[in-house]
This record gives C-alpha cells, sequence and structure tokens, in this order.
C-alpha cells in the first residue's frame, strides 16, 4: 500500500419530474479503514452526510427509481410520501406477501419480528 487513503466515490442517478432527463449527485468519502485500523466515525460521518444530501435531492421534488433498503426507509423516514400512499403501499404488500418474506425491511416494512 502506498499510504494514501483508499476513498470511494458515488453518486444516485435520479429522474426528475417524470421526464427522462437525469442527473447524477454525489460526493467522494474515505473508507472507514485506514492503516490497518477500522475509523467507526469516518464511517458515522459518510453515513450522515449521504442521508443530508439524498433528503435535500428528495426534498426538492426528486423521485427515485432504484432504492435499496438504506434509500427505501430514508425516503419514509423524511416523510417523503404522503399518509395515503404509504398506506396503499403497505396493503399492497400485506397483500401480496403477507409473510414479510420478499425484501423484509423495504419501506419499513418489517411485519412481526
Amino acid at each position: 500500500m502506498a499510504g494514501n487513503r483508499p476513498i470511494a466515490g458515488s453518486g444516485p442517478i435520479v429522474l426528475i419530474d417524470g421526464n427522462n432527463v437525469e442527473i447524477t449527485c454525489g460526493f467522494t468519502s474515505f473508507w472507514s479503514y485506514f492503516d490497518g485500523e477500522r475509523h467507526d466515525f469516518i464511517e458515522d460521518l459518510n453515513l450522515a452526510l449521504w442521508k443530508s444530501l439524498l433528503e435535500r435531492v428528495t426534498k426538492h421534488g426528486v423521485q427515485w427509481y432504484m432504492m435499496g433498503e438504506f434509500m427505501s426507509r430514508l425516503m419514509v423516514d423524511i416523510g417523503a410520501y404522503s399518509e395515503e400512499f404509504y398506506q396503499l403501499m403497505n396493503s399492497i404488500k400485506k397483500t401480496l406477501d403477507p409473510n414479510m418474506i420478499v425484501s423484509r425491511g423495504k419501506f419499513n416494512f418489517w411485519g412481526d419480528k
């Protein structure tokens, strides 16, 4: 190893207002493992920065078309969906997957633990 800190860069791609216009936003962060040690504060900082960025972009009207566990939960946590729409999603989930087997936890649909 050359002594340099490894970095990771990423940016979500989003659709804007139902149009096929795509933008990329993101930042480059340092990995929490460096110089043979794990530094949890770096991972915590990276997570806080990502949440802040994604929340700001979402609140400006972006709808994400690819959502993994992290983004789907964040959308619920920041109130991106109206209560009526969230309840509709919940009822569809309960109808199609009553045992909460598929993608458990996405959109904070946990079922019984």
